[in-house]
């Protein structure tokens, strides 16, 4: 039996696709969910809009409720990301890939 470098070079490419997506969606809802948190804001219409329509969506549904203009939730956003990045790569790590070499 000899070894596939193409099919093993596949599977690679899906699974780390797959965990850097699953990575970047739970990003973005410790996000939103943060945000949320700050402006005493329910978070589960947030994530129905992100969800169902997209993050540009549930932004803009934080602006109108909280009362902010569209360039500072956008901001804020920004950096609740960044936090949200941190914790999560404290908690499991960094989602690089691994290389193979």
């Amino acid at each position: 039996m000899a070894f596939d470098l193409r099919n093993a070079l596949q599977r690679k490419e899906e699974y780390e696709s797959a965990r850097l997506t699953a990575f970047e969606f739970a990003e973005t809802v410790r996000a939103l969910k943060a945000m949320a948190a700050d402006r005493a804001l329910h978070p589960r219409p947030l994530l129905d809009a992100m969800v169902e329509q997209g993050l540009a969506s549930a932004l803009t549904m934080i602006a109108r409720q909280a009362g902010q203009s569209a360039d500072a939730v956008e901001g804020a956003f920004l950096r609740a990301r960044a936090r949200a990045r941190a914790d999560l790569i404290a908690l499991h790590g960094d989602p690089s890939p691994v290389r193979l070499g």
